[in-house]
């Protein structure tokens, strides 16, 4: 893999000129070869909870030329994700997955690519998951299909865990219930219907003198 200086690289969709657009595609019939890419289409697509598009951005991602195609580092690719996401005050966009759409059709087939073919079996051959941070390399494609080609990030929103207040309440209720809360104790007797003494009636017997 030969790495090529982008500033000397001419065919790539991203620094053709309309002009030199036109002029290939007027020979679209004569021979023509896939071309790497200097940059890339990047679409950043943010789905809320309810799984809905909440918005999409779009960008051109630069590219590491080479021979052989073009390559988005790791190191980059992890800086755009992280760049990327949301938040806002009740929820945060968390990066889902990323899907590369690269038609790198073999210039011989694009007669049988362009009659032949279904939208499932484009889907199912040019694009596909990206799966883990690593180097993403991106084989060359001819240069029709440069601004097709796209990186799609997707992002999941996901709720703030809202704190209970319930918790500081309660101790605050008790702790002012504890200040007007006093504990007194009764302590019953075991006796129970107990009259009251009374004197005991004493009666005098009258002496009779004989």
């Amino acid at each position: 893999m030969e790495l090529i200086n982008a500033s000397t690289y001419l065919d790539t969709s991203t620094t053709l000129s309309w002009v030199e657009q036109e002029e290939k595609l007027q020979n679209i019939d004569s021979v023509f070869s896939r071309e790497p890419m200097s940059g890339i289409s990047a679409k950043f697509i943010y789905m809320n909870t309810h799984d809905y598009i909440d918005k999409v951005v779009c960008e051109n991602i630069p590219l590491s030329l080479f021979s052989d195609g073009s390559l988005l580092s790791k190191e980059l690719f992890m800086q755009i994700i992280q760049k990327k996401k949301l938040l806002t005050s009740t929820s945060k966009y968390k990066f889902l997955d990323c899907y590369l759409c690269n038609f790198d059709v073999i210039p011989t087939y694009m007669n049988d690519f362009a009659n032949i073919t279904t939208d499932s079996d484009n889907a199912t051959r040019f694009y596909k998951q990206i799966l883990g941070f690593e180097d993403i390399f991106i084989p060359p494609s001819v240069f029709v299909f440069h601004d097709v080609n796209t990186l799609f990030f997707y992002f999941q929103e996901t709720p703030f865990d809202e704190k209970p207040i319930v918790k500081s309440i309660l101790k605050k209720n008790n702790s002012y219930n504890n200040k007007l809360t006093k504990k007194v104790r009764i302590q019953l007797s075991n006796k129970t219907n107990v009259r009251p003494n009374k004197k005991k009636r004493t009666t005098r017997r009258t002496r009779h003198d004989s």
